[in-house]
């Protein structure tokens, strides 16, 4: 799918989200998401103005503050994430830093 029409949503494996059923897990849908995706209390992407109104350079850089969230503030696992990136067409083969950048503003 293309960049553009991915809704990234996720749920954090850390307090208080380890008890939920998709804790841990990243998945990548178009909008509207299925019923059960809504479960997931994270979402970005197509959901976002900032993501449909900027270029693929611009989403590039989202979808990299965004990964760097999931592997460091959520605790997701690195392949799970790069799994679910790889429906989408810009990104899949891609990596991302897996560096913690300094400073909050990427939290």
């Amino acid at each position: 799918m293309r960049a553009l029409d991915a809704l990234i949503l996720w749920t954090p494996n850390r307090e208080p989200f380890q008890e939920m059923p998709f804790a841990g897990t990243v998945s990548i849908t178009t909008i509207p998401e299925a019923d059960e995706l809504k479960a997931h209390p994270m979402s970005v992407g197509a959901c976002d103005l900032s993501w449909r109104e900027t270029d693929d350079s611009g989403r590039q850089d989202l979808m990299q503050r965004y990964f760097t969230q999931m592997l460091h503030r959520d605790n997701i696992n690195e392949d799970k994430i790069y799994q679910a990136i790889s429906s989408i067409d810009e990104f899949d083969g891609e990596h991302f830093s897996t560096d913690v950048p300094a400073g909050e503003d990427w939290k």
